[in-house]
């Protein structure tokens, strides 16, 4: 018996053998489904990293024993560190990273940030749109090998923040710690680009005031949207009301390789925060955040 089923296909069924009744219809419902199912994910994929990718050509990767002997002409750089859709799916930083790339693209160094050997998080998965950084830099967790003996002042975006963008600050005052202080007025500053940079909530405590708010944003909104959505460094700061409480959450994660003899400010709105204050003959490094729209290149 011959049955004829929707979008014409044809199913034969044994009727001389009941216990093959339908078999060979089930098999090729099956295979019809399992068709669909791979055709539907493809093109999926296809329309996820033709919207979520840029137009970049591979580039070409400087490695770690490589970075140290790459020649800084800027006393300024720029460090975009694994911004990419991978860990940003919703590309809440891409326009802020880029942003950051158009102020800053004439004026200092920039360096992007890869994991070059992963294969799940690809070169075309990144946010940025500039394509012609001073380089591309291997880096697997945010660490770089750069000398940063002629730089006084780093801006960083993309990377967690309690992670690969730290790591991307504790290796520049690694480079800065090992160079001789010949003025004991010496400073440092890093520039944090708070809507550039996502975030988890890792450093967030149960016992924060702010600490329902921030979970209503990301796990009823964010996560809801993407299951593995990240949330930006500038949201986590919109729900904590006092700049003394912002300044107090983000001293959380200041790097722990910092010399004990150095000065540490933060400063953010306005609102200056000794952190530590060793004295006027000290070396200082500032701890700056601003969002995109607040850096000013004037200044």
């Amino acid at each position: 018996m011959i049955i004829p089923l929707k979008k014409n296909i044809i199913c034969d069924i044994n009727v001389d053998a009941p216990k093959t009744i339908g078999f060979s219809c089930m098999k090729s419902l099956f295979a019809r489904f399992y068709l669909t199912v791979f055709l539907f994910a493809l093109t999926c994929l296809s329309a996820y990293g033709q919207s979520s990718s840029n137009n970049c050509p591979a580039p070409n990767f400087v490695f770690e024993q490589q970075q140290s002997k790459l020649v800084i002409a800027n006393r300024e750089v720029v460090f975009v560190t694994h911004s990419s859709t991978h860990f940003d799916p919703l590309s809440l930083t891409k326009n802020p990273v880029n942003q950051l790339v158009e102020k800053t693209m004439d004026s200092m160094s920039i360096f992007y940030l890869h994991d070059s050997r992963s294969n799940i998080n690809l070169f075309n998965m990144y946010l940025y749109d500039y394509c012609e950084p001073t380089a591309y830099l291997h880096s697997d967790i945010g660490f770089h090998k750069l000398d940063l003996s002629s730089v006084d002042s780093i801006m960083v975006a993309g990377g967690y923040f309690e992670m690969c963008e730290n790591n991307t600050i504790v290796s520049s005052i690694d480079s800065w710690a090992t160079q001789p202080n010949d003025s004991s007025t010496k400073k440092y500053k890093v520039t944090q680009i708070t809507d550039a940079i996502f975030a988890v909530g890792q450093d967030i405590r149960s016992s924060d005031p702010y600490y329902l708010d921030f979970r209503d944003i990301f796990y009823n909104d964010l996560r809801r949207r993407h299951h593995s959505s990240a949330i930006p460094l500038s949201t986590i700061l919109g729900v904590i009301e006092s700049p003394e409480s912002k300044l107090e959450y983000l001293s959380r994660r200041l790097p722990k390789n910092i010399p004990s003899n150095w000065n540490i400010f933060l400063q953010l709105q306005g609102e200056e925060l000794r952190h530590r204050f060793v004295g006027e003959g000290s070396p200082t490094i500032i701890f700056e955040y601003v969002s995109s729209d607040e850096l000013n290149m004037n200044q």
